[in-house]
């Protein structure tokens, strides 16, 4: 039943949580943010757009806003997104590094995925996202800008 998919949402090795059902997924990652507190990873625009990825077939928009809707509604939707950028080939070793291992080519396609979908979601809503390039700017000290107003 659904109580089951919420489970195997969770016991996956994929490095995005996608086991197959965007919905328990979102779900899942949802119910996560939720026990976590202000400051999270995977907050409520990675979530919408995990979700809104893997509904190809759909309306980018509109199923990202499916998730973020409901998760505003839960009290989940941050006043702005920290959105930190950089080269790809970047992004690719700082995951691996973290990680521990090397990304698969269809992880590393998914990654290139997000940061598109990101840069959609920028677009799409400007004034929800505080933008750090880590190839230009300080990361440290804009946080502290950040934090301190």
């Amino acid at each position: 039943g659904f109580g089951l998919k919420l489970f195997q949402a969770l016991n996956t090795t994929d490095l995005f949580l996608r086991s197959g059902n965007p919905l328990c997924e979102a779900l899942t990652l949802l119910t996560i943010d939720a026990l976590q507190g202000n400051i999270t990873d995977r907050g409520l625009d990675s979530i919408g757009l995990y979700y809104a990825l893997q509904e190809k077939e759909s309306d980018f928009k509109e199923e990202f806003l499916k998730v973020y809707l409901f998760g505003k509604r839960l009290g989940r939707a941050p006043a702005k997104t920290i959105l930190l950028i950089d080269t790809f080939e970047e992004i690719v070793k700082r995951l691996e590094t973290r990680d521990n291992r090397k990304l698969t080519e269809e992880e590393i396609i998914f990654l290139k995925e997000v940061e598109n979908g990101y840069a959609k979601l920028v677009k799409m809503f400007p004034w929800r996202f505080y933008i750090i390039d880590r190839r230009k700017d300080d990361v440290i000290k804009q946080m502290k800008l950040l934090i301190e107003g």
